[in-house]
């Protein structure tokens, strides 16, 4: 670093870490209400769409909170809407396969994730810069990860 530790992103991230923490904890009841607002608008939609919704809200949660805990908010949530039947036409374990993936694809913001802030550290890369082509690159791996490695998956399992 250039200029230094960029502390104020260091603490962006501990923050974030400390929320999603909160969020998943049994307390907050945040899980089912979660399920509840996500259940309606998900359970109509044709499979493939349901695929892309769940790949791009993996993909979005992990750019904003830790990748554990945007990994744990979504399981929790649209794996039992998939084995209940809620979700109809979509493989529960080609969506964990798909969760797992997306929720290591953490490029958008600083506080997604260590790296990141490291490479908004050195000065090489600004805020803006790291979130347009984040954005970028997080649209090209939903249609990536559902239009190729979600039915790769279907063939394997």
């Amino acid at each position: 670093f250039k200029n230094g530790a960029p502390w104020r992103i260091w603490l962006l991230v501990a923050a974030a870490m400390a929320l999603g923490s909160a969020i998943t904890s049994d307390e907050a009841g945040l899980l089912p209400w979660f399920s509840g607002i996500v259940e309606p608008v998900i359970a109509g939609l044709p499979s493939m769409a349901a695929v892309v919704l769940i790949t791009f809200m993996i993909l979005f949660l992990t750019n904003m909170m830790s990748n554990a805990v945007a990994l744990i908010l979504v399981s929790t949530v649209m794996l039992p809407l998939i084995a209940s039947g809620a979700i109809s036409g979509v493989s529960g374990a080609a969506v964990a396969i798909n969760i797992g993936m997306a929720a290591n694809v953490a490029v958008s913001t600083p506080l997604a994730s260590a790296p990141a802030v490291m490479s908004v550290g050195t000065g090489w890369l600004s805020n803006s810069n790291m979130l347009k082509w984040g954005a970028v690159m997080t649209i090209l791996t939903c249609l990536i990860m559902t239009f190729v490695s979600y039915n790769i998956s279907l063939l394997l399992i």
